[in-house]
């Protein structure tokens, strides 16, 4: 998509004379507030438009309007279709949005072996977020047999992006030997560089990384090995 280095009034110009990408830029405007121009209803409005143009961007950004409410009725269910619009056409973000909404069955049926899917494909595109959600399917066995060494593998792409907690679940599995030779000395530093982006104790992190393990395991009644 092109960038738009242009005016306000050339951009509107633009926009209402159907470009696509002057429409996504537009609604981008009015949704960041951009120029004083806040205005939820508009956002969608030009994003919409922007959509029909075959914008790979806008319906990701219709999706996340419809989950958070803004512009829009909260709607699960059409923020799910505009994902996936938008994830067909190569958007990482949405992707990444649409492999969550998979693996927790919000407004598409729970699949963990899709949601593996997208956040590969996302993940595939430097998505630091989605190479951290790869690395904890395979940590936890979720749409692919448990495999803590391919776990490890993603955890460190995510890491190399700044992903602290990819940071925290490296130094995780150097601590407890898992998908690599058991290392407490190791995990601890880690630990402590995680410590030094989170600003939290190492328990307190510990804390977390153990309770987000507990509420997917609960969540998707799949046993932790």
């Amino acid at each position: 998509m092109k960038k738009i280095k242009h005016s306000l009034r050339e951009i509107t110009k633009a926009a209402e004379e159907g470009d696509g990408d002057a429409q996504y830029w537009l609604g981008c405007m009015y949704g960041k507030g951009i120029n004083h121009l806040q205005d939820d209803v508009e956002a969608v409005k030009w994003f919409l438009k922007s959509a029909e143009q075959g914008n790979a961007d806008a319906p990701c950004n219709l999706g996340v309007m419809y989950l958070t409410g803004k512009g829009v009725k909260y709607n699960v269910y059409e923020a799910a279709e505009w994902f996936l619009m938008s994830a067909k056409k190569g958007n990482a973000n949405s992707q990444y949005y649409l492999g969550q909404m998979y693996l927790n069955g919000d407004g598409v049926p729970q699949d963990t072996t899709k949601a593996l899917k997208w956040f590969g494909k996302a993940a595939d595109q430097e998505h630091a977020e989605a190479q951290y959600m790869v690395g904890k399917c395979y940590f936890m066995g979720y749409g692919v047999d448990q495999d803590y060494t391919e776990a490890l593998k993603w955890y460190r792409k995510a890491a190399d992006r700044g992903h602290t907690d990819a940071l925290f679940a490296i130094g995780y599995c150097y601590h407890f030997g898992l998908g690599v030779k058991e290392d407490e000395i190791e995990g601890e530093k880690l630990f402590e560089k995680a410590l030094e982006q989170k600003h939290e104790t190492v328990n307190g992190l510990l804390d977390k990384f153990d309770q987000s393990i507990q509420q997917m395991q609960a969540a998707h009644k799949l046993s932790f090995h």
